[in-house]
């Protein structure tokens, strides 16, 4: 798992290690590792070594042009984990946050430097400044802390406005008013009074409704003789709690899925496409029990059943085996007449089938998939036809990517909506192999002004990171080259100068760097 942190850094955790790097060119001017260290000794020794609220480096060291801090994370868990904690226990850990406020200290208020501590059941920072080793991400602690409660209570990857009611996770009218509560505090003794009162209510309530199960356990006692008893298990304390809901509220990526995105997985696997026939069958009866009068034109609702039909009669063609023809009853059905997610299937038909120029007709995002299977292919012919034919910038921009045309790829890189890993790739090549690395900041910084850019950015700063050190060496290789061009030196001298950038020139176009995105995004 990587995470881009302090705008040029990384996070990467391993098992229970977290390793962080920090270009040394993000750093200040006289930062070397002899001196950090020493700063950042101090600045423990200013905390105190017994601090809690914050997770100590135990090993510095440098990488090339990084500065590399290593932390041991075992029982440590992400900050976004405490959305799955009830409200009780929040409230709890939100205490902590307000405590990590009063440290008095620059530290990096961003969810990523953040971890929950589950023996503790306190949130702890990593990140904090010091002699040397700047933040870029500015943010008062108050205003820090404020931020991370409202993460903990809504599905906002950033809070950058007041969040609606349907961002939050709980829409119950008391998270709704202990929020708009927190958003009208001024300051942290302010938020702290609101976090300690609503402790007090929430456990007020929770004493009477443990007297009324009570009460209600004891008027069912003698229907309950016959019956075998469990065992009465003892109040739990708070960590023993959170040890309990981490181990059982973690929600797999499948059943977090809503409805409809299951059924879309279901109809583009040969196993679901027979699970989705019973379905269809079901809907179909449904369809003809339903009295009509329940809504809707009675023509419109004739037509509708009669698509469904041909829809099944279709999924079954496909399940004998006939795939062409399935593929030419969905066509004849016609894309506009098809529900979402046997839209979805016609265009998967399309692109097995080679039928490029129909699947853009009706959904032109679909280039991007259309784009990534005739590059993995490296079918070049079609692409460029393809893309001439359509004038369709996502296609524009693979061709020129696959035949290194790239200040093309630069010139289109604005136009391209979602940006893969593989064309963050080849964005940031781009820039790099034409010594664009200050219009290649431009261009990323210009993203980040757009909230909706998380994920384009976290690909491009991912490989940016990855791929600047190697730049800074061909440049290096670059100029050793001019300056032996210019001095007039022996031609074997120019040679071998010649060569060693060559290789770092192929080493930045042969790199390929894994972006780890944000599974919340």
């Amino acid at each position: 798992m990587q995470r881009i942190i302090n705008r040029f850094g990384e996070i990467e955790i391993k098992e229970n290690i977290g390793i962080l790097k920090m270009p040394y060119s993000h750093l200040e001017k006289e930062a070397n590792l002899n001196n950090l260290v020493q700063s950042y000794i101090s600045a423990i020794n200013d905390f105190g070594l017994d601090n809690d609220l914050v997770i100590y480096s135990n090993d510095l060291t440098d990488d090339d042009n990084y500065f590399v801090m290593k932390f041991d994370l075992k029982n440590k868990r992400p900050f976004i984990d405490v959305r799955a904690f009830d409200f009780r226990q929040q409230l709890q850990i939100f205490l902590s946050i307000v405590e990590l406020g009063r440290v008095n200290k620059n530290i990096l208020w961003e969810k990523e430097n953040f971890l929950l501590d589950f023996n503790t059941g306190k949130i702890q920072a990593l990140l904090f400044e010091f002699d040397g080793f700047p933040l870029h991400y500015s943010k008062s602690a108050f205003e820090g802390v404020k931020s991370l409660l409202f993460l903990a209570l809504t599905n906002l990857e950033k809070i950058d406005r007041k969040p609606n009611r349907s961002d939050f996770i709980d829409q119950s009218t008391k998270i709704i008013d202990f929020a708009n509560v927190i958003l009208n505090t001024s300051d942290l003794d302010e938020l702290s009074s609101v976090i300690i009162n609503t402790i007090e209510i929430e456990t007020e309530n929770q004493n009477e409704e443990t007297e009324n199960d009570a009460n209600e356990k004891n008027s069912r006692k003698k229907l309950q003789f016959f019956k075998k008893k469990k065992p009465v298990e003892t109040d739990l304390d708070f960590k023993e709690q959170l040890k309990r809901n981490l181990a059982s509220k973690t929600i797999s990526d499948e059943e977090e899925k809503p409805f409809t995105q299951k059924i879309a997985d279901l109809i583009l696997t040969p196993k679901g496409i027979v699970v989705l026939v019973l379905v269809f069958g079901v809907m179909l009866m449904l369809a003809y029990v339903v009295p009509s009068h329940l809504g809707g034109d009675a023509d419109e609702e004739k037509e509708l059943k009669i698509n469904q039909q041909k829809t099944m009669e279709a999924y079954r063609t496909y399940i004998m085996g006939n795939k062409e023809k399935a593929y030419s009853d969905l066509d004849t059905i016609g894309y506009k007449n098809l529900r979402e997610q046997d839209r979805k299937v016609l265009l998967k038909f399309y692109l097995d089938q080679g039928k490029y120029t129909k699947a853009l007709e009706y959904d032109p995002d679909y280039a991007y998939t259309i784009g990534d299977k005739m590059i993995k292919e490296g079918n070049r012919s079609d692409l460029e036809k393809l893309a001439i034919a359509s004038d369709n910038d996502i296609l524009l921009f693979d061709l020129a990517s696959l035949n290194k045309e790239y200040q093309t790829v630069i010139n289109r890189a604005g136009k391209i909506g979602k940006i893969s890993e593989r064309r963050a790739n080849e964005i940031v090549k781009a820039f790099f192999l034409t010594n664009q690395d200050k219009e290649l900041e431009d261009f990323i910084s210009a993203l980040e002004k757009n909230e909706n850019n998380e994920n384009n950015v976290l690909a491009l700063r991912t490989v940016q990171h990855e791929v600047y050190p190697i730049y800074q060496f061909y440049q290096e290789e670059s100029d050793n080259y001019n300056s032996a061009l210019k001095k007039k030196s022996n031609q074997s001298k120019i040679d071998e100068l010649k060569q060693k950038r060559d290789e770092r020139y192929k080493e930045i176009e042969n790199n390929y760097t894994t972006v780890n995105y944000n599974t919340n995004s």
